[in-house]
């Protein structure tokens, strides 16, 4: 439901002549981004004889973005949205990770809570170490999860549209527990020990219904 109010609340603000929240730009990408996360929850094609599960999933996702939002060459570099092989994994929620060479961007779009597995990773509510703070112990395990599987296609991502362009664009998008997820990637991403993004490289996160993920002091539970 939260996707569908988010996805309402910014053709408002389109409509609306004066929005004291969001520019027409703003709202414009955040409404282009919201159709990401309609689509992995949504976006599932039949398989073609020439293609496996997984690239049938992740092909019916793009062809959910391009159809709502016109979008056009964009490719998948990394994906994991099967539910079932979740199971094995049971805090790695499920992702895309895409080229849109037309805009000089990766996307990484993470699912919400939809599965049990999901479920797992939101109720592991106490708190780690993180980043001068405190971080939700569940959604922080995920966040590291999926920055190594999408770790080398990001890298090499980058590098080609470096070729292209002297200022790429990382966006970071998700909902609910995608939402979470995305906020702490961005930390992991920006002050990475291993590694980060280069300076010429903007980041930008559209986040719907994004839950608490972090605090400087934890909150005690109720």
């Amino acid at each position: 439901v939260h996707r569908f109010v988010a996805a309402e609340r910014i053709v408002e603000a389109l409509e609306a002549k004066d929005s004291a929240h969001l520019e027409r730009q703003e709202a414009e990408e955040a409404l282009k981004y919201c159709h990401w996360t309609l689509a992995l929850y949504e976006g599932y094609a039949a398989p073609e004889e020439t293609s496996t599960e997984e690239e049938s999933r992740a092909n019916g996702i793009l062809a959910l973005v391009t159809r709502s939002t016109g979008a056009s060459e964009i490719s998948v570099l990394s994906s994991d949205l099967d539910n079932d092989s979740q199971a094995s994994d049971l805090l790695c929620p499920r992702f895309v990770l895409a080229m849109d060479k037309q805009k000089s961007e990766l996307i990484l779009c993470v699912r919400g809570t939809q599965t049990l597995s999901d479920l797992f990773a939101d109720l592991i509510g106490d708190t780690e170490d993180f980043a001068g703070g405190q971080a939700h112990a569940g959604i922080l395990h995920s966040s590291h999860r999926v920055l190594e599987k999408i770790m080398e296609p990001l890298q090499q991502g980058l590098e080609e549209l470096q070729q292209s362009t002297a200022n790429p664009r990382l966006v970071l998008v998700g909902h609910s527990l995608g939402a979470g997820v995305c906020q702490l990637l961005a930390v992991l991403l920006v002050a990475g020990s291993e590694w980060s993004l280069p300076e010429s490289v903007a980041l930008r996160c559209f986040l719907f219904a994004p839950p608490p993920v972090f605090g400087l002091e934890p909150k005690a539970r109720g």
